[in-house]
């Protein structure tokens, strides 16, 4: 039987950008959702047909597959929710997350980054758990998946589990506005804030692991910034909705980072979402340019942009022209949605 979250996060529904109002998709931008969602189908029909263990709750996808703008460049990074801690029984664990990925080894994506943070399952408890709210010394494999779920992530099955889940990590925010009586989702923005910045400086010194300095920037310029700002963009559309705050949010992460900027726009009808669009599809046409991979996989990639590769550069400085179009894109609707909360995402 098909259920409401079924058809939420079905991997083959339309993008709701083709029916927002005054909007023009990019070419790019759909063929990239129709193969990313062709991807998505044949990996749920592949779990489907598998036997998992009770243990396992929902397995979702992240990354780029999930925003709908893979390619056969793309990683298949998953996040696998089980009942019990993996830190009882690592190498059980292991062998899970092996298993799972030597079942979806048929879609041809490459494998996740070998140091990244999807190299573990992750247990429900972690993930719900409200001590550790504040908390900056907490896990980054768990802050980060916790993060994940809330920016991008999209069941492979198990969509119910993962949509309850996903409404616990959001009202598991709100013990905190409750005590202290702050602006709506005060503790969640502290959170998002601090896990955009560390993002922004994993791109810069990191470097281990496989991409390139440049690449791990270029994509911090666009694609994170662009997670961020969607997420974002939920937070302060959310915060019109008050007392029911909670549940508009969780039942609106289906939508992939531009589908809820386009919230934004469908309730303004601010036109900005279109050089958004733009920005970003160039982007992605570079990034689909084998040349420009090359160059930014090269080893002297991590030369600054005055001196990096024209393909860095240009790329570069699409990212700020991004950043610069969002800034007025939020800018522009501080007022809608109140002082307290327009001023917390900067301030």
């Amino acid at each position: 039987m098909t259920t409401d979250s079924d058809a939420i996060w079905s991997p083959r529904r339309p993008s709701t950008l083709l029916t927002a109002p005054a909007v023009t998709v990019p070419a790019r931008m759909r063929r990239m959702w129709d193969w990313s969602s062709a991807r998505l189908e044949d990996l749920a029909a592949l779990l489907a047909e598998a036997q998992l263990p009770e243990e396992v709750v929902t397995i979702a996808v992240v990354g780029s597959l999930s925003r709908r703008e893979a390619s056969h460049h793309s990683d298949l990074d998953l996040l696998v929710i089980v009942r019990d801690s993996p830190d009882r029984h690592p190498a059980e664990a292991k062998a899970l997350l092996a298993s799972i990925q030597q079942r979806l080894s048929p879609v041809t994506l490459a494998e996740s980054d070998p140091v990244g943070i999807f190299t573990t399952p992750i247990d429900e408890r972690s993930l719900l758990d409200r001590t550790t709210l504040g908390q900056i010394d907490e896990a980054p494999a768990v802050f980060g998946k916790r993060f994940h779920l809330l920016l991008e992530g999209i069941p492979l099955n198990g969509a119910e589990a993962y949509q309850r889940l996903a409404h616990g990590v959001v009202d598991r925010y709100r013990e905190r506005e409750t005590i202290e009586g702050n602006c709506c989702w005060a503790t969640l923005l502290d959170d998002l804030v601090r896990y955009h910045r560390s993002l922004s400086l994993r791109a810069r010194w990191r470097r281990d692991g496989r991409a390139s300095p440049a690449m791990r920037m270029i994509k911090f310029a666009h694609a994170r910034r662009l997670s961020y700002a969607g997420l974002l963009a939920l937070l302060a559309e959310s915060s019109l909705r008050e007392p029911r705050h909670v549940d508009w949010l969780a039942a609106h992460l289906w939508r992939t980072p531009l589908e809820r900027l386009a919230l934004i726009h469908e309730a303004t009808s601010d036109d900005g979402l279109n050089e958004i669009l733009t920005l970003h599809a160039n982007y992605l046409d570079l990034m689909a340019n084998p040349e420009v991979r090359e160059s930014l996989h090269a080893k002297d990639s991590d030369k600054d942009e005055s001196t990096g590769s024209d393909h860095q550069r240009e790329l570069l400085a699409n990212g700020v022209a991004l950043a610069e179009r969002l800034q007025r894109f939020f800018l522009r609707h501080g007022e809608r949605w109140g002082t307290a909360f327009a001023s917390s995402w900067w301030m």
